[in-house]
């Protein structure tokens, strides 16, 4: 065969292959047209396969640890060798210094707070005998943490730091992980709201550019192929490091008291390890939340939250190692102290960490600085 028919062959075999693409492409309009069915969303899943596909969690996020589902990286930015936000820190408390610990959410990670909270006590002990030299407050906190991780993080490996003192300070992430939406099946330790970060392999057929999806028949096919082998993609990696969903207004609520069971788990363990233990009811602004969700049901959950918060402390009142403070209720707040509905500016997080330490001290002073020496567990 000569060049000549070689080539012929060979347009002859393309065209052919071109009109049969068209073919299909105008096949796939019209099945597209007869089920009456948008095409903006094939192109929306597409689209969200090659994000999940690419994503990795946050810098600051270590996924690898085996029992919570990520925590602060050691070692990366201002979280310290043990994994704490804020300086370094030694397992064991140096003599003389008051250990106290935070745990909470990202409104404890933001690390302002405990950090106010360090600098007035320790201002206080400058200008009074007490049997301390110095306070040193540890952030045991981390964005997106409900009770249920804070459980988990001071129960393995908080209590080997030997904090004297805990202050926690959780609300609104257990509020929306209590939040139940259409399809979801409440657990009691929030896995339908939890999951593991999960790596995703990206797809042969994501390796082809976005913008082939503008013909019906490529996002047809990727999102066929997807839903045939992707099935088991969970939609978390869309989210925060392993929340598989976030709140809406009106959603349904557990009737699990999670919540309340992990308080007292915590206050609990802090007890048998002779640790004496704050509570601390969560600043939320209402009318932040109603601005955000047109309704103010989820101002309503977390004040039923800091209700469920009073209610513990309240059962282990009699200990007398266990402690309530109303900031929710007494804290004075002005709407420029609020980034949004829960979490403060600086100036409002250093308003916040003084007034935990004005309560604080005020107990400590009525129990004449009488603080057992916390469990060594080595």
């Amino acid at each position: 065969m000569s060049g000549l028919a070689r080539s012929k062959k060979a347009l002859f075999t393309l065209i052919g292959l071109l009109m049969a693409l068209v073919l299909l492409e105008l096949l796939a309009r019209a099945a597209l047209f007869a089920s009456g069915r948008g095409y903006a969303q094939f192109r929306e899943y597409n689209g969200w396969v090659h994000r999940i596909s690419i994503a990795t969690p946050p810098a600051e996020h270590d996924v690898s640890h085996p029992f919570l589902p990520y925590r602060p990286r050691p070692g990366y930015g201002d979280i310290n060798g043990i994994g704490l936000r804020g300086p370094e820190a030694e397992w064991e408390p140096a003599p003389g210094v008051l250990r106290v610990a935070c745990l909470g959410g990202s409104t404890t990670y933001d690390n302002w707070y405990p950090v106010a909270l360090e600098e007035s006590m320790n201002d206080f002990f400058d200008f009074h005998d007490t049997p301390f030299d110095s306070c040193e407050v540890l952030n045991f906190g981390m964005a997106s943490w409900t009770s249920m991780e804070s459980l988990l993080n001071y129960s393995l490996r908080g209590v080997h730091l030997k904090p004297r003192i805990i202050v926690i300070y959780h609300g609104i992430n257990d509020a929306v992980a209590g939040s139940i939406p259409p399809g979801a099946t409440a657990r009691p330790d929030y896995s339908h709201w939890r999951t593991p970060w999960i790596a995703v392999p990206r797809p042969v057929w994501d390796l082809l550019p976005e913008s082939l999806d503008r013909f019906r028949l490529v996002g047809l096919a990727r999102y066929g192929l997807s839903k045939l082998f992707l099935s088991e993609l969970d939609p978390n990696q869309l989210f925060r490091c392993g929340l598989r969903y976030s709140y809406e207004s009106g959603q349904g609520e557990t009737p699990f008291n999670t919540f309340g069971s992990n308080l007292s788990a915590i206050v609990s363990v802090a007890l048998n390890c002779s640790t004496t233990v704050f509570v601390v009811s969560q600043v939320h602004v209402s009318e932040l939340t109603e601005e955000v969700f047109d309704s103010g049901d989820l101002a309503d959950r977390v004040a039923a939250i800091n209700s469920e918060a009073e209610e513990v402390a309240h059962d282990f009142e009699s200990t007398g190692r266990v402690f309530f403070i109303d900031a929710a209720l007494d804290l004075p707040i002005r709407r420029e102290m609020m980034r949004d509905n829960c979490h403060f500016t600086p100036e409002g997080y250093a308003v916040l960490g003084s007034f935990i330490a004005g309560e604080m001290l005020a107990v400590l002073d009525s129990l004449q600085w009488d603080l057992s020496e916390p469990l060594d567990f080595r």
